[in-house]
């Protein structure tokens, strides 16, 4: 298993119970992975994406919990899964998995898979506005607007400008994040979602509040507040 890779210093021990390659070994594994029959890879990212896509969403609702943490709280020898995050462990989850989650959204985005790219962005969105990581974000969540416009997906693109606007108002770019808002906001009327109308709503009188115009905010806010 794992612990005999790891005896024999093929891998290395980055955390506790999390591996990696060495650079050679990795490279090797990437030059035959490259003739693994096309059904096998495919069948292989496909259980991957799946389980980032459970893990992020448990681990995202879990991390949005700041309050009490769940009634299991697993043992020092248990796994942590995604029936097991609680706010805690779903911050860390997702900060031990960032760079993994982000490549999977752009894997995702480039390679015709656009619910997938956009649940995953979703996922990670609250996460990345919270620990400040939003030049990234920002840049996968473009790839990923780009890839559901083309699939004619209005719901999901309502809510990708949705996250969108927060981490470019975080940036100080209101012009940016009032246009998309207001993209999404005609989405969402052509949708009768009436929620995502809501969020829409909340994150516009933002905006106005953070760039100074005030009465706009409380208009949009209060028509958010009567929404929701």
């Amino acid at each position: 298993g794992l612990n005999a890779l790891y005896e024999r210093h093929l891998l290395d021990e980055l955390g506790k119970g999390r591996y990696s390659f060495h650079d050679l070994l990795r490279q090797h594994a990437a030059a035959l992975a490259a003739n693994d029959p096309p059904a096998e890879k495919e069948a292989a990212l496909k259980r991957l994406l799946s389980y980032y896509q459970l893990a992020a969403t448990f681990a995202d609702q879990a991390f949005r919990e700041v309050g009490p943490e769940s009634p299991h709280t697993p043992t020092a020898h248990e796994v942590v899964t995604p029936d097991h995050f609680d706010y805690k462990r779903s911050q860390a989850w997702l900060e031990a998995e960032r760079l993994n989650l982000e490549a999977a959204v752009g894997y995702a985005a480039t390679h015709q898979q656009p619910e997938v790219a956009a649940q995953l962005s979703h996922a990670i969105s609250f996460f990345a506005d919270r620990q400040g990581y939003w030049d990234p974000t920002l840049a996968l969540q473009q790839a990923t607007l780009r890839s559901v416009r083309a699939s004619d997906s209005p719901s999901s693109q309502a809510r990708i400008q949705n996250d969108m606007a927060v981490l470019q108002y975080r940036k100080g770019d209101f012009a940016a994040a009032a246009t998309g808002l207001a993209e999404a906001e005609e989405l969402c009327r052509g949708l009768n979602d009436q929620p995502g109308l809501a969020e829409t709503r909340m994150n516009l009188g933002v905006v106005e509040y953070l760039a100074g115009d005030y009465q706009a905010a409380i208009t949009d806010i209060m028509n958010s507040l009567a929404l929701y």
